[in-house]
């Protein structure tokens, strides 16, 4: 039975130093670097309502969608069908938001469990900024893979696709959120992934 544990971590509100993207970056952090970033439909104001307060219990559930999307992109670089049978669960520590020069982020480390591909951590920042037409969302990190993808011919490649597919679809679910577009592209999304359903009001129009 493929069953999903989702474990709610506290937010923790490291005011001060410790920035993630301060961090030097080693050689081997940069072989594990994904950056993405997606255009978004929406103002500021509207995502700083959806990662203000109780960012993490809003995103655990999208954590879970985005999890298992990156799983299976990287089981199809081992050419094995997508892994079951397995507990997976999904902790998140977040920090408080940085703002500075007109970009507002949230340093964070996303912890797995239970996967094959995906990475047991992934440390990084999530940040936004008005674009020209709406928000540009971003998230930028370095994932340490889990212990079994080294015994895996094709392991580092597999975690490089599934961490890279993971982030990509974290931010289409975000994006999916805030702009009402429906259901995300998931086959095991629930029915409805709008602002509604991480427990915040209907985007108010610009003035």
């Amino acid at each position: 039975m493929h069953a999903h544990q989702i474990r709610l971590v506290s937010e923790h509100l490291h005011l001060g130093s410790g920035r993630a993207e301060n961090r030097p970056v080693a050689g081997d952090d940069v072989a594990r670097m994904v950056a993405e970033q997606v255009a978004v439909d929406c103002t500021s104001g509207d995502v700083d309502e959806v990662l203000g307060r109780q960012a993490v219990a809003r995103l655990l559930p999208l954590l879970r969608l985005a999890g298992d999307t990156g799983e299976a992109a990287g089981m199809v670089v081992l050419g094995g069908p997508r892994a079951l049978g397995e507990d997976r669960s999904h902790d998140l520590t977040i920090c408080a938001p940085d703002r500075a020069d007109g970009l507002v982020g949230l340093a964070f480390e996303w912890r797995t469990t239970g996967y094959v591909t995906l990475f047991q951590v992934l440390t990084g920042q999530l940040a936004w900024r008005t674009g020209e037409t709406g928000v540009v969302l971003s998230i930028e990190g370095v994932y340490e893979a889990g212990p079994r993808v080294w015994e895996l011919p094709l392991g580092p490649p597999a975690a490089r696709r599934a961490a890279e597919a993971a982030v990509r679809a974290l931010l289409g679910q975000l994006r999916a959120a805030l702009e009402h577009s429906g259901p995300p592209p998931s086959a095991d999304a629930p029915p409805e992934l709008g602002r509604s359903a991480l427990g915040v009001g209907p985007a108010m129009p610009p003035t």
